[in-house]
């Protein structure tokens, strides 16, 4: 499964390219490989307690609509994910299709859209040591069912939040907030050098 996401290289982000490293372990391996950057459109779609359903029926028109927390969707190229039980993220490929047509199908009444796009950034984990390298720093269940190809998980490490997207069985999309990006990739990295562990930057 691909990301749909469009990394932002105009936008200044919490990545710096000295962060780029490759250090392999004892063995000489390098089981974790990782990618950050920016992201381009991120919109969290909302409504009020009780107020689901008519969300929810507004939008199916639209785009698939996750039936629970933790479920998430596709519509093309877009990523919708379920953060709440009265909550969306919607991670576009651009601004002016699905986002826009969210924008126009909404009320007052029925809930609101917030652009979140300067405040979310992306690190792709992937690779033989990823599952115990997040082991390390979340708690999750990583066996599937639990957390199956597809499903989202909202976690945290060191009190910090991340929203966790499980790609393909080794391949995570960690989405993290803007101003604790750089210090929670360094923790990651730090974790992944049992395994040996590879940082590449998609927009320094």
């Amino acid at each position: 499964m691909n990301t749909p996401l469009t990394f932002m290289p105009a936008r200044m982000g919490p990545f710096d390219a000295g962060m780029a490293r490759r250090q392999a372990n004892r063995q000489g391996l390098v089981q974790v490989h990782m990618r950050a950057g920016t992201l381009a459109h991120v919109t969290q779609v909302s409504t009020w307690l009780g107020g689901w359903d008519a969300l929810a029926a507004r939008l199916e028109p639209l785009m698939p609509v996750p039936p629970a927390t933790g479920r998430s969707a596709w519509s093309g190229s877009d990523w919708i994910v379920r953060t709440g039980p009265e909550e969306l993220l919607v991670i576009a490929a651009d601004g002016t299709g699905l986002l826009r047509q969210i924008r126009e199908a909404l009320s007052d009444d029925i809930g609101h859209s917030l652009d979140l796009s300067h405040a979310r950034c992306l690190l792709r984990l992937q690779g033989e040591g990823a599952v115990p390298c997040l082991q390390k720093l979340f708690a999750l269940d990583f066996r599937e069912p639990a957390f199956a190809v597809g499903e989202a998980r909202l976690s945290g490490s060191h009190h910090l939040p991340a929203m966790l997207h499980r790609v393909a069985l080794d391949t995570f999309d960690l989405y993290l907030n803007t101003s604790y990006a750089r210090d929670q990739v360094e923790s990651l990295f730090d974790a992944a050098l049992e395994w040996g562990a590879e940082l590449s930057l998609a927009n320094p």
